[in-house]
């Protein structure tokens, strides 16, 4: 019976050896232009696990607006929409989410070291993106609130700082290799010119 273990685990070791050595050497064989169309597939990857929440988080800042800015009549609808709209930026509910969190870039990108970016784009959308979300139904209800409205404004900022970051590690990746890639247009950035924030 150990014998048999043992033999077991040896086959098991020799397997995952195999494996990693055919991805080490699909990484090390790929061609420039290659590497050049997988990045601009992984980018365009992101970009569309993104969409919903991002478009999520635009519809419930302008709802936000439209009653900060005087359209008090609009209360009740603008609740539901961003209440409706958070869900998009959770894994749990959105499944592009679920693909973007166990997203990982090809073999033939691990020079470029892109999965941290990945990981950043993934916590732009959550916990960070529905957090504001959170916090804008919340002041709707309680516009003084000063522990909502920092929380916001922490949120946004952290936001920012990881789409840059990650959107500067893809944009290096793609100089050079030489490539162009379409940008994440995640937004809003900071919040800037949102009422009440």
């Amino acid at each position: 019976m150990k014998r048999r273990r043992r033999t077991l685990y040896l086959a098991l070791g020799v397997v995952a050896v195999v494996i990693g050595s055919v991805a080490f050497d699909i990484g090390h064989s790929a061609t420039r232009a290659d590497r050049a169309s997988d990045l601009r597939a992984l980018a365009s990857e992101v970009k569309s696990d993104l969409a919903s929440c991002n478009a999520s988080l635009n519809d419930s800042f302008s709802a936000y607006s439209a009653v900060v800015n005087g359209r008090h009549n609009e209360l009740s609808a603008a609740e539901g929409i961003i209440r409706g709209d958070a869900p998009e930026c959770t894994p749990v509910e959105n499944s592009d989410l679920y693909d973007l969190a166990t997203l990982e870039a090809t073999p033939t990108l691990r020079a470029y070291n892109l999965q941290p970016a990945i990981t950043q784009f993934e916590e732009w959308a959550f916990p960070n993106a529905t957090g504001v979300m959170s916090d804008l139904e919340k002041l709707l209800g309680d516009p003084g609130s000063a522990a909502t409205k920092a929380d916001a404004a922490s949120r946004l900022a952290q936001m920012t700082q990881l789409s840059r970051a990650a959107e500067g590690s893809f944009g290096a990746a793609a100089a050079r290799l030489g490539t162009g890639i379409a940008g994440f247009d995640l937004g809003p950035a900071d919040g800037a010119g949102t009422p009440g924030l």
